[in-house]
């Protein structure tokens, strides 16, 4: 109980109480108060960015399908203090009034905090990954490639894969472990592979990583998503497709895709790699010491950022 495991698994496994177990997947009550601490988002808009991705803003709009959690920069950028990490849930694009969103959830590693949502309904899987990685360019923190991107594998994600890896020759990506091996050891396959049981392990890692505000998620409707999980036997969690739930992005009856995304986001948190001592000294010169040459030339980019503005 002290580890702060969900309800029905404590049902399931101390109290032997089977019927504990065959409800929703995340608690009710605990739900409801996790969205006294969702918030309205700060921003609603889209990235634009150039071919190569070397120019990368913010672009407000009333409706975008990105939304901010965070204050942006006097030049529109994220903070370049905090390191960032991205997770997919990746749909076919099709859109249509049951259409299925894709969701690009951005989680600070610093703080734990959700700080962005990318969800479209009618976006294909190649398009998603250039808004991916665009959106990595956006929230490369204190690195100098990009944030940490996972994904779901499966379905659709196999195109996602592709686009981000062999057209874009994205990298700083999640490589799956294997969750029976006692020391999880990292293969060479990228993206995080859903089956029965590594659902259940997912999900109930982020659960702990609400209930215990390791994850703070912002969300209103993502936290409510996570009402239709349910648990349908003793190792399998399925989605209850819902339909009339009001949702801006237009998705109609399929609501799970939020969830997923910040699961994957979450597990970011405790299995991203560390920065290389290279890498951080790189970083640290978005910070120059006051009248360098590195100083001085970041003030030049930044006016030129500013008169483009």
């Amino acid at each position: 109980c002290k580890r702060g495991l969900p309800k029905h698994l404590i049902a399931q496994e101390l109290d032997i109480d089977f019927g504990g177990s065959g409800r929703t997947f995340f608690d009710p009550g605990e739900l409801k108060q996790l969205e006294g601490g969702c918030r309205n988002p700060v921003l609603t808009g889209a990235v634009s960015f150039d071919e190569g991705f070397q120019e990368v803003s913010f672009i407000e709009s009333k409706g975008g399908p990105l939304r901010l959690w965070c204050n942006l920069d006097p030049i529109g950028l994220p903070s370049r203090e905090e390191d960032y990490a991205i997770g997919a849930d990746i749909a076919t694009g099709l859109a249509g009034k049951s259409a299925s969103n894709s969701v690009l959830s951005v989680v600070s590693l610093v703080t734990g905090e959700k700080v962005a949502e990318f969800a479209s309904h009618d976006t294909p899987p190649t398009e998603l990954a250039r808004q991916a990685v665009a959106l990595c360019k956006f929230f490369r923190g204190r690195t100098t490639f990009g944030a940490f991107l996972i994904w779901e594998d499966n379905g659709p994600g196999a195109s996602f894969r592709k686009a981000v890896m062999e057209e874009y020759e994205y990298t700083n990506v999640y490589y799956r472990r294997s969750e029976e091996h006692a020391l999880k050891v990292k293969s060479k396959s990228p993206g995080w592979y859903s089956t029965a049981k590594t659902k259940l392990i997912l999900l109930t890692e982020y659960g702990i990583g609400l209930r215990t505000g390791k994850f703070l998620n912002r969300s209103f409707e993502a936290v409510r998503e996570c009402g239709f999980y349910v648990y349908v036997d003793s190792n399998k969690i399925e989605h209850v497709k819902v339909r009339g739930t009001m949702d801006p992005t237009g998705a109609g009856e399929n609501h799970g895709d939020r969830v997923i995304a910040d699961a994957l986001a979450c597990r970011a948190l405790k299995d991203r790699p560390t920065l290389k001592l290279e890498e951080t000294k790189a970083a640290s010169m978005s910070n120059p010491p006051p009248g360098s040459y590195a100083q001085r030339r970041r003030e030049r980019d930044l006016e030129k950022r500013r008169q483009m503005v």
